[in-house]
């Protein structure tokens, strides 16, 4: 009787063990599925970011090239804007020498 208790306890500790074996196995099973859903999360996000990363820059690149064009047609609209007033004020002083010429021509 003891005997059969032995082997009962036996055959009973190496169905646990089986048992206990099958679960670590499905439990790591599901955690290495887990790690890898969670990987291609993580690879997809990055992907994501390095996507939002190149728009940026395009956008950023071309802003700076409108920002230029338009600080280039600015520096432009400034340099004409001197040269107009350079010229006015040089017809002004042409008229002040006409008209004193002309005041001496008329005093003599």
């Amino acid at each position: 009787a003891n005997d059969v208790c032995n082997r009962l306890t036996n055959v009973m500790m190496e169905q646990q063990k089986e048992e206990t074996t099958l679960m670590l196995i499905k439990a790591s099973s599901a955690f290495v599925d887990l790690t890898r859903q969670r990987q291609m999360e993580a690879d997809l996000a990055q992907q994501d970011l390095l996507e939002a990363i190149s728009r940026n820059k395009v956008y950023l690149e071309e802003h700076q090239q409108q920002w230029e064009e338009a600080n280039q047609a600015r520096q432009m609209e400034l340099a004409r804007a001197q040269e107009a007033r350079e010229r006015a004020a040089e017809a002004r002083e042409r008229e002040v020498e006409a008209r004193e010429k002309a005041a001496l021509l008329a005093m003599q």
